[in-house]
């Protein structure tokens, strides 16, 4: 639960700092806001998605067994 916590705070301070970034836009701001945190949460939504799929994967692997061994 940790990496979550830790992980969801990356992208927050991703965020953030994409909205300070935004500041030195001048009239363009309202989008490079808007920019940032649509990317900032869109990457987080596939980090935890993917996260997400390998604590309980849908397929489980197989052991090939050779006939050679």
């Amino acid at each position: 639960m940790a990496t979550v916590v830790i992980g969801t705070l990356f992208f927050v301070i991703a965020g953030g700092l994409g909205l300070v970034a935004s500041l030195k836009c001048g009239e363009m701001a309202g989008l490079a806001r808007f920019i940032a945190v649509t990317a900032a949460l869109c990457c987080w939504s596939a980090w935890i998605i993917v996260y997400m799929m390998q604590m309980n994967p849908l397929v489980i692997p197989q052991r090939k067994v050779s006939i050679y061994e």
